[in-house]
């Protein structure tokens, strides 16, 4: 059996913007924003890997794409030691079957026109799942007793809007166990939530996953949760990745700039220093996808940036154990 359930090698994803008139006549060649731009890593069975970084980075880029919502521009995706992009029709199906995403926004991911038993049968209609009505039934209250919708009689016939944010992504957690899938896409699936129910929410999906030998990829700006949920995490800034390595080992002893940065500018849980202004490491803001800067990307914001990282983009190497950084001068934490 393959180690990993999913590797992304050198993935890239590239929108063409719109030419001007006059750029048409002038035939200036194409310009794309570079969502992703030559992106690999690799997923272990059973653990939970983390993308982390700002908003625009092109984290959820890459999670609609492994799950085939976008297609990408080159690169592969490799599940279970094949490449999905050779799948015949009924590969694809059973891809999408067993690889689910559950969606940052509780409140558009839900169809408001379907009760929440609708919303959970969808997915077994489509796959074919169940010979009657019946099974299928009881298939949606065993997954809505495993996201602790209980009573389930007091949920199965409520439209969406009709049960609190917490409540609506249980039920979207229930539509993607209730086919059985081996990896689950995570797309900030508590950012919207109060704080209050965030922890309650991230132990449920662990202990989801060791009750159905589940793996996630699980998108997030926030370094907090990555931290408590995650077994590594890979930091994302602008298309590419800075840094991999065990969640401990990142937030505790960061190699890349950017991801100092990123720690620094986490607000302290200590009540007599709430009111404190930090210094974060760096400048500037992120730039353009459009208009990358040449050599390494994080250059013009960086404080330790040197003439090579102006002139050289850094490849993504291992300098320690299982500790992965993609800079020319990684920081000695």
């Amino acid at each position: 059996m393959n180690k990993f359930i999913l590797e992304v090698e050198n993935l890239s994803v590239w929108f063409p913007l719109r030419h001007t008139i006059s750029e048409v006549f002038s035939r200036k060649p194409q310009k794309y924003v570079k969502a992703v731009d030559g992106v690999s890593f690799s997923v272990k069975r059973g653990e939970i890997f983390c993308i982390v970084g700002e908003s625009g980075c092109g984290k959820t880029t890459i999670a609609k794409s492994i799950m085939g919502l976008i297609p990408p521009t080159s690169g592969t995706i490799i599940f279970d030691g094949k490449p999905v992009e050779k799948f015949d029709r009924k590969h694809l199906l059973g891809y999408r079957r067993i690889t689910q995403m559950i969606f940052q926004d509780p409140y558009a991911s839900l169809n408001p026109r379907f009760r929440i038993r609708d919303v959970i049968e969808e997915p077994l209609l489509i796959h074919g799942i169940g010979q009657n009505r019946a099974e299928r039934e009881k298939m949606v209250k065993d997954a809505l007793t495993k996201v602790r919708l209980i009573p389930v009689a007091d949920f199965i016939d409520r439209f969406p809007h009709m049960v609190s944010g917490g409540q609506r992504q249980r039920v979207a957690v229930a539509r993607t166990l209730v086919l059985g899938p081996k990896l689950i896409v995570a797309d900030e699936p508590v950012s919207m939530l109060d704080l209050s129910i965030r922890a309650e929410i991230l132990q449920l999906l662990r202990e989801l996953k060791e009750q159905n030998n589940l793996t996630y990829l699980y998108i997030t700006h926030d370094l907090s949760t990555a931290r408590y949920f995650t077994d590594r995490i890979a930091v994302m800034y602008l298309g590419n990745i800075m840094e991999i390595a065990e969640s401990d080992e990142v937030i505790d002893h960061p190699k890349h700039p950017y991801t100092d940065a990123l720690i620094a500018a986490v607000p302290e849980p200590i009540p007599e220093r709430i009111d404190e202004i930090k210094s974060v490491p760096i400048k500037g803001e992120i730039p353009s996808a459009a208009n990358i800067p040449p050599g390494c990307r994080f250059h013009p914001r960086c404080p330790y940036a040197q003439e090579r990282c102006r002139a050289e983009i850094p490849e993504l190497r291992e300098i320690q154990k299982d500790h992965f950084v993609a800079c020319h001068f990684p920081l000695s934490k």
